[in-house]
């Protein structure tokens, strides 16, 4: 079997990073890297109790290290309720037809979503316009969002947010500029967690 041909990014890392601050979240538990494509990040969490990684493209996850692997439609998971205690959920809203109702499914799956996302705020958007000449989004993405509006997609779901994070800077910094990295409104990419509220899904 071939090893993975992606390296990990700095989004990659800061989700690796969270994790290692908060091993309690996928130590014996059961993870889904949902839109996980080679496995890259799942493969890391050695210690969880299930590694499973669905996306649509075989090729991907033919070369994903753990054996549990699924081809199917993010938007409809063949899972049962609460088969999940954390989804991985990175750099795949932005690229789905119907966020909402992605996002119901995997909220019907699991406790807890980690996931990562390019920053629509309008702050980025000013910037954006300057650094890509006119572009604001990226090849590929059907649309991205500000943080109010994935808040809301999971708000509807029955999930609350309980941590957000700026992931990089969006012109460029220096290594000395890192403070930068606090103001996820002017960054990047935003790294978001989000927690189930028991009894507000039907």
């Amino acid at each position: 079997m071939r090893g993975s041909s992606r390296q990990l990014s700095y989004k990659h890392r800061k989700i690796l990073r969270f994790l290692s601050l908060h091993t309690n979240m996928f130590m014996g538990k059961r993870v889904l890297d949902a839109g996980g494509r080679d496995g890259l990040i799942i493969n890391k969490l050695s210690g969880a109790k299930w590694r499973v990684i669905l996306d649509l493209d075989k090729s991907e996850l033919a070369k994903a290290k753990t054996s549990l692997k699924i081809v199917a439609d993010i938007g409809h998971l063949p899972f049962i309720e609460d088969s999940f205690d954390l989804t991985m959920f990175s750099e795949v809203l932005e690229h789905v037809e119907k966020p909402q109702q992605v996002v119901k499914d995997l909220a019907r799956v699991c406790r807890y979503i980690l996931m990562t996302t390019p920053n629509n705020s309008i702050f980025r958007r000013v910037l954006w316009r300057i650094r890509r000449k006119g572009s604001l989004s990226s090849p590929g993405h059907v649309c991205e969002y500000s943080p109010k509006e994935i808040k809301h997609f999971f708000r509807n779901a029955g999930f609350g947010l309980i941590m957000f994070e700026g992931i990089g800077f969006i012109i460029g910094k220096p290594k000395f500029l890192n403070i930068f990295e606090v103001l996820p409104y002017f960054s990047s990419k935003v790294l978001m967690l989000f927690e189930k509220r028991c009894g507000q899904l039907s």
